[in-house]
């Protein structure tokens, strides 16, 4: 493959219709592209002149870490072609190319949470905050918790115990909830908890995120009971077909496929949005479209683009303006104070 220059990759992405275009980056999966922060233009500290490329990356999305068991650690998806150090078509260059601008990702998810729930988590969790994490993302990081080769009645101890790491967290946390799985390839019948112990589960994951406004939940057993039944899922103004379509589950029943982690990924982003100001969503491409085009611009897979139909058909992109928004912009003024033309360099009335 051959590689792109800077103008032929912004040429592939304005014939995609991106919402927004990154910085240029190299043609190599950089997980680590924070760079020096533009400095303000004027005394107010307000951006400056000329748009959203002198904007502050807001910070929540300036370093993500990702936790959790193997769909978040990318289990199955790994390319034996592809370079060593490379990245799969997952989850994780997900998350990492749906940023748009400077940030960091931490990939602290790992495969073989099920053999020591909490040892691994608490591993993870100690890093992220070791790290600084300014959002965790954890889809699947108390699955483990729920299910896994144990009498039914130490269950929700376990799982209380996995709610337990998450106390200390004070940085935006987007969390999975249990699914109720079926019997299969991965999962034997004596690792399954039972629909009253899922119902249970819920209930008190429910009960734990509220008023904490830092906190939002995804709808992961919905999601997973329609990709074994079928049926479509809705996520981020989307419709993604579990049947007819692109495939969302690997052989083994239990792990997403890239389609099916792209479909997990808008429904998290639902999720995430709630926990940030409108003036910042700027920051995530806003579409699944776009966001397929951004993993193709920056890791260079030269994989085909899947069109999904969206919900409102009129509509372009998701609206921003969606969704209960609990946190206060972190860094970036709504509406800019304006400023005396005297007291701004340059002569000029509330520069932006």
């Amino acid at each position: 493959m051959h590689a792109l220059t800077t103008c032929q990759r912004a040429a592939r992405l304005l014939g995609l219709g991106l919402v927004l275009l990154a910085p240029a980056t190299s043609a190599q999966p950089i997980l680590d592209t924070k760079k020096e922060e533009p400095k303000p233009a004027d005394p107010a500290g307000l951006p400056a002149k000329g748009g959203l490329a002198h904007t502050p990356m807001p910070a929540y999305a300036r370093k993500v870490a990702v936790v959790g068991a193997s769909i978040s650690a990318d289990f199955g998806l790994k390319d034996p072609t592809a370079p060593k150090h490379a990245l799969p078509r997952g989850w994780n260059m997900l998350v990492d190319g749906s940023i748009i601008g400077d940030h960091e990702t931490l990939m602290l998810a790992g495969g073989l949470v099920f053999m020591d729930p909490l040892g691994s988590l608490s591993k993870q969790l100690d890093k992220a905050a070791a790290a600084e994490a300014t959002t965790l993302i954890g889809i699947d990081a108390l699955f483990w918790f729920a299910y896994g080769a144990r009498p039914e009645e130490q269950r929700m101890e376990l799982f209380e115990r996995g709610l337990a790491l998450f106390d200390g967290v004070k940085a935006p946390l987007v969390l999975g909830d249990i699914p109720m799985l079926q019997e299969g390839p991965m999962l034997r019948r004596d690792m399954i908890p039972s629909l009253a112990s899922v119902d249970a589960f819920e209930a008190r994951l429910k009960a734990w995120a509220r008023g904490k406004d830092h906190v939002a939940l995804v709808p992961l057993r919905k999601a997973a009971a329609a990709m074994h039944a079928g049926e479509e899922i809705v996520a981020f103004g989307h419709r993604f077909p579990t049947k007819g379509g692109p495939p969302v589950l690997q052989a083994d029943q239990l792990h997403t496929t890239f389609h099916g982690a792209l479909a997990l990924w808008c429904l998290t982003l639902d999720s995430w949005r709630t926990l940030v100001h409108e003036d910042e969503l700027f920051a995530v491409q806003q579409g699944p479209r776009a966001i397929q085009a951004a993993l193709n611009w920056k890791y260079e897979p030269d994989l085909e683009v899947v069109k999904y139909a969206a919900v409102d058909p009129t509509e372009s992109t998701y609206a921003r303006a969606r969704g209960l928004r609990k946190r206060a912009p972190a860094e970036v003024p709504a509406k800019p104070v304006e400023q005396d033309a005297k007291r701004v360099p340059g002569g000029e009335q509330g520069r932006r």
